[in-house]
């Protein structure tokens, strides 16, 4: 099965576990920012050696200078629904790899 290579907007947040509404919320917004229907990949796990539960929403869309908005929009969900905002570590660019058929 051969492998693509692509750029995603990645937002780490610290937690495994999300109320449905906050993710209704991130949604809507995301696709407010982002101008339409978008695919994401979730993934949840526990970093080592801190043992932190994390959880990667990668974009599969957005260019350098939607960095900015998603930052904010996730900001704003975060306050709306009472989450700390120490919660978001990151939003930037990363490369990922996807099986072939995966998209």
């Amino acid at each position: 099965m051969s492998e693509q290579i692509v750029t995603v907007i990645r937002v780490r947040l610290v937690g495994r576990r999300w109320r449905l509404s906050f993710l209704k919320a991130l949604s809507e917004k995301l696709m407010e920012v982002l101008g339409g229907d978008t695919e994401v990949r979730i993934n949840s796990f526990i970093a080592q050696p801190s043992r932190l539960p994390i959880t990667d929403i990668d974009i599969f869309s957005g260019s350098v200078e939607k960095l900015t908005d998603v930052r904010r929009a996730v900001e704003d969900v975060l306050q709306e629904m009472k989450y700390p905002l120490g919660r978001l570590l990151t939003v930037k660019h990363v490369q990922v790899s996807m099986a072939a058929g995966e998209g």
